[in-house]
């Protein structure tokens, strides 16, 4: 869960619980204590704005790349490749792979997301640059393998935002284990 939420969300836990003392016949009502209570509920107030502008801006200001996307192509280094471009199509290979992935942003930059590849379902993270809001990197893992393979395989991921469509990401891909190998990259496009 987002970070900000469970802030406000246990804010709003305590703002209620403290606010029931006025309202309570159980607690003796004293000046003392209604001026603690006073000072306690005004804090908590004050601390429930703070967190919540700051979660309006966090959102505003990397929370862009949030959203459902789908893989419309996919491309993998040849290294056979002698002219034009190192990249071949794996796009018909992948026609039967379900392309579909929610980018989930958790706050403080983080992404969370699952996709399929022919291997299996991977889990990865990814964190928008602070200073180039349309970059992100980070990394992904093989959940599970068809084929009850148990062999670890993950690999880095940099994501770039289309220049021309705001709605368009290059995902660029490296495996890192166990192979180093598998390279390339992805064009994901936003659904709506």
């Amino acid at each position: 869960m987002n970070r900000y939420l469970l802030n406000i969300r246990w804010q709003i836990i305590l703002l209620v619980t403290f606010s029931l003392g006025f309202i309570s016949d159980r607690i003796v009502q004293t000046p003392i204590f209604n001026d603690i209570l006073v000072g306690i509920v005004s804090s908590l107030i004050l601390l429930l704005l703070f967190e919540f502008r700051e979660f309006v801006n966090d959102q505003k200001k990397y929370g862009h790349f949030k959203g459902p996307y789908h893989r419309v192509d996919i491309y993998e280094v040849d290294p056979d490749a002698k002219s034009d471009t190192k990249y071949k199509s794996l796009t018909e290979r992948y026609s039967k792979v379900t392309s579909e992935t929610y980018l989930d942003y958790l706050g403080g930059r983080q992404y969370n997301f699952e996709i399929d590849y022919e291997e299996g379902r991977v889990k990865g993270v990814l964190f928008i640059d602070e200073q180039n809001l349309r970059i992100a990197k980070g990394n992904y893992q093989y959940m599970s393998k068809i084929g009850g393979k148990h062999l670890t395989d993950l690999g880095e991921y940099n994501v770039q935002l289309d220049e021309l469509n705001y709605n368009r990401l290059f995902v660029f891909y490296k495996n890192i284990i166990p192979s180093g190998l598998a390279e390339g990259y992805e064009i994901w496009e936003r659904k709506y």
